[in-house]
C-alpha cells in the first residue's frame, strides 16, 4: 500500500513548563535535534542544552542555532503516525479523529479533506470541515457566503441580513450604543438625587429634569420607572412624557397598565400625543387578552384615550372575560353511613378505615380532618367578569350602548364598521 506523506505545518507554540515538550532545534550546519530544550527561554547564557528523545543531553552554543521550535509532544506522536500512515479512507479518518481528540485542528482538516478524496459524500467528514448541505450539495463556508452575496445578503454581527436593511440596522446599532451610554449617566444622577447630600441631590435632580434625548428613555424607564419610591417613578413619567416621540409610547403604556399608584397612572393617560397613538393602541389591544383582569380593565381605560375604529372589535371581545383565580371553601367532612358505603377515595386515615372495616362503627361516623372547626382550603375556579372600563371605551368610540351583550355589539359592528370613521380623541 502506498504511503501518504503530509507536510507538517511550521508551528511556534508557547507552552507551560508542566507540558511535555518535543522541541525542534535546526542547526546552521543543517542538523536537526528533537527533544526538550532545557535552557530557560529568558536565560542570558550563550549555551543551549537539549535533551534528546533518547535521553542524551546535547550542549552547543546559541550561535550555532538557525531556528528553534517549541511544541507539545503530541506533534512528535503525530509525525510518527504520519510516517506509517496507509493512504486509505479508514486510515485517514482514524487519524483525523485522533487529531480531533488531541486538538490538532490544521492536521485534522488535511486528513478530512483526504477522506473526501476517497468518498465525496462522506457526511461526517463534511460536517467536521464545517460544510453545509443545501439542495443535496455540500458547500464550504466560502461557498455559502458567496451564494448569500449573490442573493443580496451581507453579514452583520455574525448573521446574514438583506443589503437593503444594512443601513437601518447599522443606525440602530449605533443608537443602541448611545442608549448604553445614557445608562451610566442616569444611574449617576439618580444616585446623587436620592443621596444624603442636599446640594448634590439638587444637582442630580436638575440633571434628570434636563434630559431631552430619546436615547435616554430606556435608561430612565429601567432605573427610575421601576424604582421603589413613588416620587422617583413620577419623575420618570414626567421625563419620558417631556422627551416625547414614538420611543415614549411603550413606556407610557407601561405606566398605564402596571403602575400601582393611581394618580401616576392617570397622569400617564393624559400624556399621550398623536404620534404615539398607533403604537399605544397596539399595546392596549394586546393587553385586553391579559390573564389579569386588572390589566384588561386598565387597557380599556387606555383605549378610551387612544382607541379608534380598529380597536372596536377587540373591545367587544373583551366586554366579558374569564380569568383563573382561587377561592377559599370549607373543608368537607368525610363520613360513613350505617348502610356501609365508603367514599372512594375516602380521604380517611388508614387507622379509621381499618377500624370501620372491622365493624367498630356499626352506626357510621363523621370525620372532620384535623378536628378543626371552620377549616378552609383554596380551590381554583374560573370567573367571568364584566369589564366596565371596556364598555365605557366602546360607548365613547361608537356613541352606542348595548351593555355587555357581545352578540348584539358584534351584529351592529358588522353593519356599521364599513360606514363609520372613528377618530382617536387626542389633544
Amino acid at each position: 500500500m502506498a504511503r501518504y506523506r503530509l507536510r507538517l505545518p511550521s508551528l511556534l507554540l508557547l507552552v507551560g513548563s508542566t507540558v511535555a515538550l518535543a522541541d525542534v532545534v535546526q542547526l546552521k550546519s543543517g542538523g536537526v535535534l528533537r527533544g526538550t530544550i532545557k535552557t530557560d527561554a529568558k536565560s542570558k547564557s550563550d549555551v543551549l542544552e537539549v535533551q534528546l528523545l533518547s535521553g542524551t543531553v546535547f550542549t552547543f552554543g546559541k550561535e550555532e542555532v538557525a531556528e528553534l521550535v517549541r511544541r507539545p509532544l503530541k506533534f512528535e506522536h503525530y509525525a510518527a503516525r504520519v510516517q506509517e500512515l496507509d493512504d486509505t479512507l479508514v486510515a485517514h479518518w482514524e487519524l483525523a479523529e485522533w487529531c480531533r481528540e488531541n486538538r490538532l485542528t490544521e492536521q485534522r482538516r488535511a486528513h478530512l479533506e483526504r477522506v473526501l478524496d476517497f468518498d465525496p459524500e462522506h457526511k461526517a467528514a463534511h460536517l467536521g470541515l464545517g460544510h453545509t448541505q443545501q439542495d443535496g450539495e455540500w458547500l464550504t463556508k466560502e461557498d455559502v457566503e458567496e451564494r448569500k452575496r449573490e442573493q443580496g445578503f451581507v453579514k452583520l454581527n455574525g448573521r446574514y441580513v438583506p443589503i437593503t436593511q444594512l443601513e437601518s440596522l447599522q443606525a440602530k446599532a449605533e443608537q443602541t450604543e448611545a442608549q448604553r451610554e445614557w445608562f451610566a449617566k442616569v444611574k449617576q444622577w439618580l444616585q446623587l438625587a436620592t443621596g444624603p447630600n442636599v446640594g448634590k441631590a439638587a444637582d442630580g435632580l436638575n440633571a434628570l429634569r434636563d434630559i431631552r434625548s430619546p436615547d435616554a428613555i430606556p435608561a430612565v424607564m429601567q432605573l427610575l420607572g421601576k424604582h421603589a419610591r413613588d416620587d422617583v417613578r413620577r419623575l420618570a413619567l414626567e421625563t419620558i412624557a417631556r422627551v416625547g416621540g414614538q420611543m415614549a409610547a411603550v413606556p407610557l403604556t407601561t405606566f398605564v397598565l402596571r403602575e400601582d399608584v393611581r394618580d401616576i397612572r392617570e397622569q400617564a393617560l393624559t400624556s399621550f400625543k398623536s404620534e404615539q397613538a398607533e403604537i399605544a393602541r397596539a399595546v392596549f389591544v394586546k393587553a385586553l387578552r391579559d390573564r389579569n383582569n386588572v390589566i384588561v380593565r386598565r387597557a380599556g381605560l387606555g383605549l378610551m384615550k387612544v382607541g379608534d375604529a380598529s380597536s372596536v372589535n377587540s373591545l367587544i371581545n373583551a366586554l366579558m372575560t374569564t380569568h383563573s383565580t382561587t377561592i377559599r371553601v370549607p373543608v368537607p367532612t368525610v363520613g360513613v353511613r350505617s348502610d356501609g358505603r365508603l367514599p372512594h377515595p375516602s380521604g380517611l386515615p388508614d387507622q379509621l378505615v381499618d377500624a370501620w372495616r372491622q365493624g367498630q362503627f356499626p352506626n357510621g361516623f363523621i370525620y372532620a380532618p384535623g378536628n378543626t372547626a371552620g377549616a378552609t382550603r383554596e380551590i381554583p375556579v374560573q370567573v367571568t367578569v364584566e369589564n366596565e372600563e371596556v364598555l365605557i371605551a366602546l360607548k365613547k368610540l361608537t356613541q352606542q350602548n348595548f351593555g355587555y351583550d357581545e352578540a348584539i355589539w358584534q351584529r351592529w359592528w358588522n353593519i356599521e364598521k364599513t360606514q363609520s370613521v372613528i377618530a382617536p380623541d387626542l389633544p
